[in-house]
């Protein structure tokens, strides 16, 4: 399972793996990630890919996590949904995911509890 991100009184950036198997959570530590925020969503791209999509503070940014590799990248597509918050995921399978719905504030601010 892949953690990022949160907010518990702050913005979170941080990367966590946990094993089952072991039952300990790893934080990654990435040498480059999303900026830090929460309620954001990620699905599965299926092997060790991961796809985060928006959140808040106003994110409109698409970022792939590679387990092996210990990377994030932006995909930078040349067109998104717009910025939005509190939406959900779920992998279609292959390297596509369904995005559904989702708040779109204008003024969506740092603030636990949006």
């Amino acid at each position: 399972m892949l953690l990022f991100g949160g907010s518990g009184g702050g913005l979170d950036g941080d990367t966590w793996v946990y094993d089952l198997s072991a039952n300990t959570w790893t934080n990654q530590a990435p040498a480059a990630s999303p900026s830090a925020r929460f309620h954001h969503a990620m699905a599965s791209l299926g092997g060790e890919q991961v796809l985060l999509f928006g959140g808040a503070p106003s994110s409109s940014d698409t970022w792939v996590y590679d387990l092996s590799a210990n990377t994030w990248t932006n995909q930078a597509p040349a067109a998104s949904p717009s910025a939005r918050y509190g939406h959900a995921m779920a992998s279609l399978g292959g390297d596509q995911v369904l995005l559904f719905g989702g708040g779109m504030s204008p003024n969506l601010t740092a603030k636990p509890g949006l």
